[in-house]
């Protein structure tokens, strides 16, 4: 999706994730050996009474459940940061569910934009668990060429009147007659692949 597709308050529901005790034994010893999550010797005395999973390993599995839906897409740039808040502990054997919610967009250059996905997760008895706070750099519609997409719709779909239901726009529209985002829009539903219509910054 480009920068201009996400709009704040867009959400997705996501998938349950299970939190195995030998899985989060392994990704403790791999990256986060602090004893709370890998000695059940000491996981006994402390004050969560058992071990507990690492934070990031809760945060990753939640956020791999948004990537899974593969809304940033081609569109993504890069990551520039993520903020981790643990409000409750993890144990093995509860499972992970939550929202992902565009919660900010900033423009940041005529190429590109960044929006903040924010993620909610609880545990299975619906208390919340973690917050995470994910940034990603995402492309901006001035990459594209409108007029090569615009006849490109042309060839695929002829020059007359669609459907007004085909691309959930009010009333029936022309290609010839479409508004940028209504070119993207048609494109978007016909699963039209948007890397062949982007610019280089040179011939920009």
């Amino acid at each position: 999706m480009y920068f201009e597709e996400f709009q704040e308050k867009m959400e997705w529901q996501l998938g349950t994730v299970e939190i195995p005790r030998e899985e989060m034994l392994e990704y403790g010893r791999k990256y986060d050996s602090n004893p709370v999550h890998v000695d059940e010797e000491y996981g006994k005395r402390c004050r969560f009474g058992d071990i507990i999973a690492p934070g990031t390993m809760t945060g990753m599995k939640l956020w791999n459940e948004w990537i899974a839906y593969a809304a940033p897409g081609e569109e993504f740039v890069a990551g520039t940061s993520c903020t981790m808040e643990w409000h409750k502990p993890v144990f093995a054997g509860d499972s992970l569910h939550g929202k992902a919610v565009v919660t900010k967009k900033t423009e940041n250059s005529r190429y590109n934009g960044i929006i903040q996905v924010t993620i909610y997760g609880y545990n299975q008895n619906d208390e919340h668990v973690l917050t995470t706070y994910n940034h990603l750099v995402q492309k901006r519609t001035s990459v594209l060429n409108y007029e090569k997409l615009r006849e490109a719709l042309t060839v695929r779909l002829g020059k007359g009147m669609p459907e007004s239901g085909d691309y959930g726009f009010e009333k029936a529209v022309s290609i010839q007659d479409m508004t940028d985002e209504q070119l993207l829009k048609a494109a978007r539903s016909l699963e039209m692949d948007m890397k062949p219509f982007e610019k280089s910054k040179k011939s920009d």
